[in-house]
């Protein structure tokens, strides 16, 4: 973990070759939760011959650590388009948050700046981790006659085509996250995307209740319908096709190609407050 450490005391990017060769390392000594769990359902369906397979690859990626008595994190990463974003978001973000980033940090206002900054740190560094791959495919275009259309291409340089298609599979998607911060007897809430996050509570009567604290960003939400016009985008096209590029989230971590999403912005963050239960 001392190998991705800054002097400065954030958490720097890994060499390059680290990431590709193995998962990042930055969170392997972290405490698991003991007071939580998690389970997923995977895209099977079953063959007429009565087996089951995976549809299409995993996407999704989460955590769930205890770093002491006073702090807790969760998070859930729903991928699209490839695991990539979602497995780096997961490794990266409570590296981001429990490395010694919340140490004397008291006020709301405080570590609402930290969970912001957070989320800004991973998507940079999700980025940074790829950039060489979109150097090499700029570098491969370029070497194509200019002008040339993708159906020529294709049929007069098919081997670079290929080479191409292979390099943006490894640059494309992107992931919502959802974290939950447990820190000094408060819950913080920060996310991008539609994941959400429920808060499930039972009073003093015994009485059952469910509350959303996380922030829908989806073509439903009128904010982000507004933020979106703001940015000369035709709304009513998205609204008719319910999507924007591959993801019906109007933020995440990553996906590049659709850089109005104004991705890593999490400023609507849920504190609740045991004594009160409230949210503000």
């Amino acid at each position: 973990m001392a190998n991705g450490r800054l002097s400065n005391g954030s958490v720097g990017s890994p060499p390059r070759h680290a990431f590709q060769v193995h998962a990042l390392s930055w969170t392997d000594d972290l405490p698991v939760c003991p007071l939580s769990g998690l389970g997923f359902s995977t895209n099977q369906i079953y063959r007429e011959d009565g087996n089951r397979r995976e549809e299409h690859e995993f996407e999704d990626r989460s955590f769930h650590f205890r770093s002491d008595e006073n702090c807790y994190l969760y998070g859930v990463f729903d991928g699209h388009d490839g695991s990539k974003a979602a497995h780096f978001a997961a490794q990266r973000m409570p590296a981001e948050l429990l490395l010694g980033q919340l140490a004397d940090k008291t006020t709301d206002e405080e570590i609402k700046e930290v969970l912001y900054q957070a989320f800004i740190a991973v998507e940079k560094s999700f980025f940074e981790s790829i950039d060489h791959i979109f150097a090499e495919k700029t570098t491969i275009q370029l070497g194509l006659p200019e002008g040339i259309n993708p159906y020529e291409a294709t049929q007069q340089f098919p081997d670079i085509m290929s080479k191409l298609d292979a390099l943006e599979a490894e640059i494309k998607g992107g992931t919502t996250a959802t974290v939950a911060l447990c820190y000094r007897q408060k819950l913080y809430v920060a996310n991008v995307g539609d994941t959400r996050a429920l808060l499930c509570m039972t009073d003093k009567d015994g009485i059952f209740s469910v509350q959303q604290v996380s922030v829908d960003h989806s073509l439903y939400n009128e904010e982000e319908l507004s933020r979106l016009r703001h940015l000369n985008l035709e709304v009513e096209h998205l609204k008719q096709y319910h999507r924007i590029g591959s993801s019906d989230s109007t933020r995440c971590i990553g996906d590049y190609h659709e850089c109005c999403k104004g991705t890593s912005d999490c400023r609507s963050i849920c504190v609740w407050r045991n004594q009160d239960r409230q949210l503000s």
